[in-house]
């Protein structure tokens, strides 16, 4: 996927739990994929104006997978908890 200009890395080969990097997402329609060798629980967090982190609602995997969702432009961010080892996740705007 790395031609694709939208596709952006949000975990990259991490393990144990924790916060990912902060990507600038466009805004729109998108899709979040999550995969690794043990998952655990990794979500989409978006940041606020008032620069909170909030989960984005139904976007949440606890199994290699994708969820569909659409979000304003701003700051986004995966995180991952519980025995995660080699974890990536990424957002594709669509």
């Amino acid at each position: 996927m790395s031609i694709n200009s939208e596709f952006l890395t949000l975990l990259d080969n991490v393990a144990g739990a924790g916060n990912g990097s902060a990507v600038t997402w466009k805004g729109g329609k998108g899709s979040f994929y999550a995969e690794g060798t043990v998952i655990g629980t990794v979500l989409l967090q978006a940041q606020t104006d008032q620069g909170t982190w909030v989960p984005v609602a139904g976007v949440t995997l606890d199994d290699n997978g994708v969820v569909f969702f659409e979000l304003a432009p701003g700051l986004v961010r995966g995180v991952h908890s519980g025995a995660n080892t080699a974890v990536f996740a990424s957002v594709v705007r669509l």
